[in-house]
């Protein structure tokens, strides 16, 4: 009993020492990744969370944010939206190093009817297409959701379909035309289609309403400039047009009355052809044989 007791005092003492030799007692403890995102109870929180993480840059905690957002409300548009701006940034940056980024999304390489082989999508189209399904979904339940129809547009031409996006964003226009950025995104689109008349319209209307906007501002310069080229070579082919069609002098404009009234060809020198003689009615030529005869 003396032994045991001891032998616990002298392992008791031991330990206080090493306790006392380590001036970090938390050194052994595991470290938590700092990139690494919690779990959120709900969509719209982890939404929220990652929106900070994409204004921050902080590109690849904002994705795992967006990616819960996703799971939990599949009908989020804004969570595929931003996810697809996210995954954009990442695959934008491996380009310029020219390493492939593999797609994470469950996208199966597949044939197409006749056999070829089609190419993966790259992540960020997977996410833009998925929130044009989620916004088309919000704008059914909601027809005049302006804000869907606004968000939608700008999704479609991240996927450089420019008719359907400018559909939208006329449609947010027309909702909600006091919007200086509704109207700033139609200008976007209509640059893109080459309308610059309409795109200067929509982007004079885009300062009237916030004479800060400094994104119009620089827009409307394009579109303005745009608009000068177009003027001009409109200018240059009616000219071309009105030239084509002014008679020459001396030239009546009538192809058929021209070849009436051209000269008959003359011969070239030395080769100007003998006349035919005329034969004579074959009576004649019997009349003179039978006078012979007499």
């Amino acid at each position: 009993m003396i032994l045991t007791l001891a032998a616990t005092a002298a392992f008791s003492t031991a330990c206080g020492i090493w306790a006392a030799e380590d001036p970090n007692p938390q050194t052994n403890a595991p470290v938590e990744n700092p990139n690494e995102v919690p779990a959120y109870p709900d969509a719209q929180t982890a939404l929220a969370e990652g929106n900070k993480f994409f204004e921050e840059n902080k590109i690849e905690q904002a994705i795992d944010a967006f990616k819960q957002a996703v799971k939990m409300n599949p009908d989020l548009g804004d969570a595929h939206f931003k996810l697809g701006l996210s995954y954009a940034l990442i695959e934008s940056e491996q380009e310029l190093v020219e390493t492939p980024v593999e797609p994470v999304e469950d996208n199966k390489e597949g044939t197409n009817k006749k056999g070829e082989t089609k190419e993966k999508k790259p992540n960020s189209t997977i996410a833009f297409e998925n929130a044009v399904t989620a916004y088309k979904k919000t704008i059914k339940d909601d027809p005049e959701n302006d804000n869907a129809y606004f968000n939608l547009g700008r999704v479609l031409n991240r996927l450089n379909d420019d008719k359907e996006s400018r559909k939208a964003l006329e449609k947010a226009v027309k909702l909600n035309p006091d919007d200086t950025q509704y109207q700033t995104e139609l200008g976007v689109i209509l640059i893109k289609l080459a309308q610059y008349d309409e795109a200067v319209r929509a982007l004079k209307k885009a300062i009237e309403l916030d004479e800060a906007n400094a994104q119009a501002e620089e827009l409307l310069v394009k579109a303005e400039a745009g608009k000068k080229r177009v003027d001009f070579g409109a200018e240059k082919l009616k000219d071309q047009f009105k030239n084509n069609q002014t008679p020459q002098p001396g030239r009546s404009g009538n192809k058929k009355e021209e070849e009436d009234e051209k000269e008959p060809e003359k011969p070239a020198p030395g080769n100007k052809k003998e006349p035919e003689k005329t034969k004579e009615p074959e009576k004649k030529k019997s009349a003179a044989v039978s006078n012979s005869g007499n």
